[in-house]
């Protein structure tokens, strides 16, 4: 399947460089902190959670690996549950 990632243009973090939403250090959550900020002002940040959300590193839609983490248990509890 093909994904369309247009979306992808509109996006801050290609304006400003990958090296804020992928830290070398450790992926403490102060170090998410700026890239959080950013996204939080991007037009695509929903497209961007989307697509990162099986991501094990870092920010993608505002989010850092812990967040998706907890979305990605929250959705198998629901399905679960249902």
């Amino acid at each position: 399947m093909i994904r369309d990632l247009s979306w992808q243009d509109e996006a801050l973090c290609q304006q400003i460089g990958l090296e804020v939403f992928f830290p070398r250090t450790d992926n403490s959550p102060e170090h998410f902190k700026q890239a959080k900020e950013i996204c939080q002002r991007c037009p695509v940040i929903a497209e961007c959670l989307d697509f990162g959300l099986d991501e094990p590193f870092g920010v993608f839609g505002g989010t850092s690996p812990y967040d998706r983490r907890r979305i990605r248990l929250r959705q198998a509890q629901r399905r679960l549950s249902a």
